[in-house]
């Protein structure tokens, strides 16, 4: 799937670096409360991070699968819900929290996949 990918802040890491945030991810996502199929929202029935790879557009997702007026409303809420103020409220329920960690674990894996296949092509 072509994606556009935002995530320069995880391009600057240190090796080591990129593998404490990993960790760090992987604790808030065993640390948040797994969701049970009736209390997911919609929109998160399975863990999507979209065509735009940033915690900006997650939230948005979110924030459109959070609103189910059908009206301009749904974009109104997304969008605050991409702010990290109004965001906040958003991520706080479980499934959000955990989508979330799960879009952070798969950056940050994206992000290794493409060091890898950076020093593989200098190696060669």
């Amino acid at each position: 799937m072509l994606a556009l990918n935002l995530r320069g802040d995880l391009a600057k890491l240190s090796d080591d670096e990129l593998a404490q945030r990993l960790a760090v991810a992987w604790c808030d996502y065993e640390a948040a409360k797994k969701p049970s199929a009736w209390t997911i929202w919609p929109s998160l029935a399975w863990s999507h991070r979209g065509p735009v790879r940033h915690p900006r557009a997650y939230r948005f997702i979110l924030g459109l699968g959070a609103s189910s007026s059908g009206t301009w409303l749904d974009g109104l809420v997304a969008i605050l819900a991409s702010t990290k103020t109004f965001g906040s409220f958003i991520s706080r329920r479980s499934e959000a929290h955990t989508h979330l960690a799960l879009c952070e674990i798969r950056d940050i894996m994206d992000e290794m996949e493409r060091r890898i296949m950076q020093r593989q092509k200098a190696a060669a």
